[in-house]
């Protein structure tokens, strides 16, 4: 979508009871962006789209000219783009499968309580506002406004656009290594975008969001009955992906066991699914990505060797952004256009105070803290300018503070002297030792789990072993 971003979504609802149409209708009036359209028979609303456009679809399954899978399936073929969504009150498993094959988006089961409706409908209107936005981004950064992951003009970045376009014409395992927040999702993804896989599916596996139970089937798929709770058979990323890409990031999260499943994957290009004995061909091409040191989890007897050698067929680091200071600016402004639009603001400089305050901090999100700081600092502006009162930069300064910048005529002698390096380093000790209380008290309230210790902090598990480490926290 080019140009604006629709605020108002058109909703045709098509069921041959009467009293569910008022009802249904009577409900979607409420919600405000949504314009209802319905129909008793199947055929009329085909007929109504063949001249008019609509971007949601609630039809019912049970109908007598033809069922709702038909019709949803006739409806795609007027627009692909559209979401659909089925009641029904004869939902069963084969029913269940068909309907994701057909491409339903959420059930309603008959009979429903009103609010039903309202949250069905609020589930996909924020989907649809999320895709149209991208689409909408995506369309900026075709027309050269600004390609995500490959904003700069440091050195590092320009040897980086290389590699990527050299990495795009192998079939390689290749390994993206760098801090949390570099990019090394979105590089990944240009690796795709330019390689011959492009038409082909990308897909993405994040170990650290998964407990250790759970990759192995996220990973290869199951088939029913392979463990408790596997009622259906599942395709894992591997078989989804089909000839595209699978990322597998945070690579090093994934336990030892499995390891050796992955490791047998990328020698023998076949793999089964969890409780199968078909092989299936491995097509798809693997990309990973790791912001810990490899070679040390190696020593550590936490890695295998020959799976990293195997990972690590083409190599690419992305260096934080405190090492490539030259890219903060470009960054942030193209950061400051994507959330003008997103929050419809004219919003079109930086202060030279915030920008100072950019290029002082050392990032240790790196660009996703950024992006992150330019969202806040967008949505809290009213005005055309964004500067140092809209910025949170304390939210951020748990790790590396910003550097303190000695004050306008005050000696220079005095401002590197001894006593204020010694305040400093008892400051920096304090804070570390306030972190490590936090994290430890977390861990003792969730039983030690690393997960729910770090959902509870806010953090990734990965961020979270990152401070364990860092602090000592065995």
């Amino acid at each position: 979508m080019e140009g604006v971003i629709p605020l108002t979504f058109r909703v045709l609802v098509v069921d041959d009871e009467a009293s569910i149409l008022m009802l249904v209708k009577r409900e979607i009036a409420k919600i405000d962006g949504l314009e209802c359209l319905s129909f008793g028979l199947p055929e009329d609303a085909l007929n109504w789209t063949d001249t008019h456009h609509f971007d949601i679809a609630l039809v019912d399954y049970r109908m007598p000219q033809m069922n709702g899978l038909e019709l949803i399936t006739a409806l795609k073929r007027k627009n692909k783009d559209a979401i659909s969504l089925l009641m029904t009150a004869y939902g069963d498993v084969d029913m269940a499968i068909e309907s994701i094959r057909t491409g339903v988006f959420d059930f309603i089961q008959k009979p429903f309580e009103s609010d039903e409706i309202a949250m069905a409908m609020n589930r996909v209107t924020e989907h649809l506002r999320l895709k149209n936005q991208n689409r909408f981004l995506s369309g900026l950064v075709k027309k050269g406004h600004g390609k995500a992951a490959l904003i700069g003009q440091s050195d590092a970045i320009n040897s980086l656009r290389e590699r990527i376009k050299l990495f795009a014409r192998s079939d390689a395992p290749v390994l993206i290594t760098g801090e949390t927040g570099v990019g090394k999702e979105i590089a990944s993804r240009m690796i795709h975008t330019l390689s011959k896989r492009e038409r082909e599916r990308f897909t993405a596996v994040n170990c650290s969001a998964y407990a250790e139970t759970l990759i192995e089937s996220e990973l290869f798929g199951h088939e029913k009955g392979a463990f408790t709770g596997a009622d259906l058979q599942r395709m894992g990323k591997l078989e989804l992906a089909g000839g595209g890409t699978v990322l597998i990031d945070e690579v090093c999260e994934i336990p030892m066991h499995i390891q050796v499943k992955l490791l047998r994957v990328l020698q023998e290009k076949e793999f089964e699914r969890v409780g199968g004995n078909k092989s299936i061909e491995l097509k798809a091409r693997i990309i990973s990505t790791t912001n810990i040191n490899v070679e040390e989890e190696i020593k550590q007897n936490r890695f295998r060797n020959d799976l990293y050698y195997r990972l690590n067929a083409l190599h690419m680091h992305i260096p934080p952004i405190r090492e490539r200071k030259d890219d903060i600016e470009p960054l942030a402004f193209h950061f400051l256009r994507k959330f003008s639009i997103i929050y419809d603001k004219k919003i079109n400089s930086l202060s030279s105070d915030a920008m100072e305050t950019f290029m002082d901090y050392s990032w240790p999100g790196n660009v996703r803290q950024l992006e992150n700081t330019i969202d806040y600092a967008a949505l809290q502006c009213d005005g055309d300018q964004i500067t140092k009162e809209h910025l949170s930069i304390d939210s951020f300064a748990d790790i590396v503070p910003i550097r303190p910048k000695p004050k306008a005529g005050f000696p220079e002698r005095a401002a590197s002297g001894k006593d204020y390096r010694s305040s400093i380093s008892n400051l920096e000790k304090q804070k570390i030792e306030v972190s490590k209380r936090i994290i430890l008290e977390a861990l003792g309230t969730n039983k030690w789990k690393k997960s729910e210790t770090a959902k509870a902090l806010g953090l990734t598990r990965s961020q979270l072993v990152y401070r364990l480490k860092k602090y000592g926290i065995d």
